[in-house]
């Protein structure tokens, strides 16, 4: 059966016109993101598989990420927080879980208003609770890496 995702998933639109390598260059990282999680998915199989004794399907989650239908490739923009915001009101992109079992993400990139790149404004980027003792904890990410994580 056809799944709907009308409501999750909508046609990009490029600005083909003020950005033309937009798409491709677009394209080419979401595709290096899913081998990443091709990668960890088939590490876990293995290792679920040998640590339950073959319960564990070799290839069950591998199998899950190829045909699902929630993989998605997102360029984020986040605005200034108001100034009266604090980390712990949530100025930033909005304290949630994410939608599955891998994230892989890359390192952020700030711009200034003529397009040239600029060093982080403080308290902007990825920011996580701690699960034992909900500290935000900033986390920093070198430009030649991708960051995965596993699980909600």
């Amino acid at each position: 059966a056809v799944v709907s995702t009308q409501s999750t998933v909508q046609d990009n639109i490029w600005p083909d016109e003020d950005l033309p390598q937009l798409e491709g260059a677009f394209r080419s990282m979401t595709s290096r993101q899913l081998e990443v999680g091709y990668m960890i998915c088939e590490l876990f199989d293995r290792y679920l598989h040998k640590k339950t004794g073959g319960e564990h399907p070799l290839g069950l989650f591998l199998s899950r990420l190829k045909k699902g239908i929630t993989c998605k490739g997102r360029l984020l923009h986040y605005f200034p927080a108001p100034p009266a915001t604090t980390k712990s009101e949530d100025g930033l992109c909005g304290w949630h879980l994410d939608h599955g079992g891998i994230t892989v993400l890359t390192c952020p990139m700030y711009l200034n208003l003529e397009g040239q790149e600029i060093p982080a404004p403080v308290d902007c980027g990825l920011h996580i609770k701690h699960p034992v003792d909900g500290r935000v904890v900033k986390v920093e990410l070198a430009p030649d890496c991708l960051l995965v994580q596993l699980g909600v």
